[in-house]
């Protein structure tokens, strides 16, 4: 059993596992139950394997079971959707891909793990404002900047194309979230979730 420390690849399902919970997020936001249902469901049945991946890494096991509590009321929100849910469901799917995000640090991988940890914090920022939670919205604005900062240095190197268009998105999501239009913030934190999309291919493909 590998100890503590980077692994050379992270496994499948942590990558499908960040994958259909953002599809899941993503689904309920547009208000399609189905298919936000049906990607969730398959978020909890990846899990178990994700854990165990996790466990090898020595993650605190605490988290672990905090994560746990999270799957499973993902999982009951799953099975039980209903039109008043679906934010609720958005915002569980979304925390899902945020640990799943924050699980990617402990392996070596093409793509970096500030990617998806950037479409969790854009995407959770328009969750608040769908709810009216402005200073949540702006709490979570502010933890994409300093996540943004964190990222420019490596994304300057390697992706500088790619940049501008980021960064434009960036700001249209701050001013939305300062001028509490919900509506505005939805479609902008699409449009940098699109555009962190066009980064990642970018780091995928070599360029």
């Amino acid at each position: 059993m590998p100890g503590p420390g980077r692994m050379p690849w992270a496994p499948p399902t942590l990558l499908q596992i960040e994958d259909r919970a953002e599809s899941a997020a993503d689904a309920a936001l547009a208000g399609d139950g189905a298919r936000a249902a049906q990607a969730a469901e398959e978020a909890v049945r990846l899990w178990p394997s994700v854990r165990a991946a996790a466990a090898e890494r020595a993650v605190d096991p605490a988290l672990l079971r905090r994560i746990d509590g999270l799957v499973r009321e993902l999982g009951a929100s799953a099975a039980d959707v209903r039109p008043g849910g679906l934010l609720p469901l958005a915002e569980k799917a979304n925390g899902l891909a945020a640990y799943a995000a924050g699980l990617m640090n402990l392996f070596s991988m093409t793509v970096p793990a500030a990617l998806p940890a950037l479409d969790a914090q854009a995407r959770a920022a328009a969750i608040a404002g769908r709810l009216g939670e402005w200073k949540a919205a702006e709490a979570h604005a502010a933890a994409l900047d300093a996540a943004m900062l964190a990222f420019f240095p490596t994304a300057r190197t390697k992706a500088p194309d790619d940049l501008p268009e980021l960064e434009r998105r960036l700001d249209a999501l701050a001013d939305d979230v300062a001028q509490k239009d919900a509506a505005a913030l939805a479609t902008d934190a699409r449009r940098f979730i699109a555009a962190v999309e066009a980064l990642r291919r970018t780091y995928v493909n070599g360029k």
